[in-house]
């Protein structure tokens, strides 16, 4: 079974630009597939990292229709080891976009957990879900205790 947790969130400009943007913040080089529509991929510390569009539906609290991005970072079942890192990693990845391209966004597990609703507040991330200023390392532990 696979374990995935993703960042829904919305960018001013246009996906080419975003698509820049994420490779040099993040590190990592997104592999064009055959069809453009189709999600970027790349290995980001052992896992599967994706970054796309998305045809996700609304459920319950998850209005992921709101967004139009969506990054996942993904563990397969023979990729279990790498799941001590894949919360904290994509928290990390959430922040960076935040520092360094004002992006808030929603973070969910497994697409039907709703972990984190971040809103930037001036200098800082606000989450919803926890009803409190970001801030790492205690972030870390309010998103572990959701799942």
């Amino acid at each position: 079974m696979s374990i995935t947790i993703d960042f829904l969130f919305n960018y001013d400009g246009d996906q080419e630009t975003l698509l820049k943007d994420l490779e040099g913040w993040i590190g990592c080089r997104f592999a064009s597939r055959e069809d453009p529509d189709d999600y970027r991929f790349c290995w980001l510390l052992g896992m599967e990292f994706y970054f796309g569009e998305h045809t996700l539906e609304n459920d319950g609290e998850l209005d992921v229709e709101n967004f139009q991005y969506k990054i996942s970072i993904r563990t397969p079942w023979s990729d279990a080891d790498f799941r001590p890192l894949q919360l904290m990693t994509m928290a990390s990845v959430t922040y960076a976009l935040f520092r360094r391209l004002s992006i808030g966004g929603m973070l969910v597990f497994d697409t039907q957990t709703l972990l984190a609703r971040y809103e930037i507040r001036g200098e800082t991330l606000f989450d919803h879900v926890s009803n409190k200023t970001v801030q790492y390392p205690a972030h870390f532990a309010d998103l572990i205790k959701k799942i």
